[in-house]
């Protein structure tokens, strides 16, 4: 797989992996980016430049920063999604301290489902229309009276809007939490292929030195050599036209014969 490059991570706080969610996320898209082609084929290219010594530069707090600036977006949506989780179970436990319950807010909770259960079974009855329109205005008094009761004092209103606020966050609190796993996945996702392996490429440019793109090793005059291996000449025109050039010098530095007579040496 082709990996795109990362756009350059804008000048900003240095950023970290805060919790052990996030630096699990990291190792695992370490291990996926150092296996990447685009970044497993240039080991070797130098000396030094081995996966051990990547790995090591890639856990150090300046690589961290850089793969995360690489994927601050997708970081950032997986922050705010897990802060959205922990409000939502902290205002959840907050609301099972301060609920209440009284007999008019009990009774006015309960008279929801009941309603809605007589409802679906009067549909399913055989009682003719006078009576099944009688027991639908009884089922909206009882339910109604209830509710008007628990608003009318102060201690029912407050409990019924607790448990009400309680209901909703019980509601809410998987939908948050399914929330975080997509985040979650996004992120990781995002730095497998943007984050990490943008990273080490950059630490292996800085492990190759002043000239990293060169094709030339230093201390050797072979030519061009493979990335994978330091011993293998790749045959190319290059090659063929650098070997020219050489011999070329070494028979200018070869001495001229010397002939007899008074013919002059043809060099």
């Amino acid at each position: 797989m082709q990996i795109a490059t990362p756009p350059t991570p804008a000048a900003g706080p240095l950023l970290s992996c805060d919790t052990a969610a996030e630096r699990g996320a990291y190792a695992r898209a370490v291990a996926a980016g150092l296996d990447s082609p685009q970044v497993r084929r240039r080991f070797d290219a130098r000396p030094g430049v081995t996966a051990a010594a990547v790995l090591a530069e890639m856990e150090s707090p300046d690589t961290v920063g850089r793969a995360l600036a690489y994927v601050e977006p997708s970081l950032r949506g997986y922050r705010t999604a897990v802060r959205e989780l922990d409000r939502t179970r902290a205002e959840l436990v907050r609301l099972r301290q301060v609920v209440g319950a009284d007999v008019w807010s009990a009774l006015a909770v309960v008279s929801v489902p009941a309603c809605v259960t007589a409802i679906f079974y009067l549909q399913r009855s055989a009682f003719s229309f006078w009576v099944e329109q009688a027991l639908l205005v009884a089922l909206f008094i009882a339910t109604t009276v209830p509710f008007v009761v628990a608003v009318s004092k102060p201690r029912s209103k407050q409990n019924l809007k607790t448990q009400f606020e309680l209901f909703l966050h019980l509601l809410y609190l998987p939908l948050s939490a399914v929330e975080v796993r997509n985040a979650a996945k996004r992120w990781e996702d995002d730095l497998r292929v943007n984050g990490t392996p943008g990273a080490a490429l950059a630490v292996i440019d800085e492990l190759m030195g002043t000239d990293p793109h060169s094709v030339l090793l230093p201390g050797h005059y072979d030519g061009l050599r493979t990335a994978a291996s330091v011993d293998w000449v790749v045959s190319s025109e290059a090659s063929r036209q650098l070997e020219r050039k050489l011999s070329a010098l070494e028979g200018e530095r070869s001495p001229c014969p010397v002939h007899a007579g008074p013919a002059r040496p043809h060099c």
